[in-house]
């Protein structure tokens, strides 16, 4: 019987750590290259701009 329930715990453990390592992995991802809403520009003050 203390196998199983050692075998429990550390399948729990694996499962847990899947589980977190998939979050972190899914907030790296959504930091690193889903594009942003802001976007920014510097425009030079002694150019002429003109509406395209």
């Amino acid at each position: 019987m203390e196998k199983k329930t050692k075998k429990g715990i550390v399948i729990a453990v694996v499962v847990l750590l899947v589980v977190a390592g998939a979050f972190w992995a899914k907030g790296y991802y959504n930091d690193r290259y889903v594009a942003s809403s802001f976007y920014y520009t510097q425009i030079p003050e002694d150019e002429v701009n003109e509406d395209s």
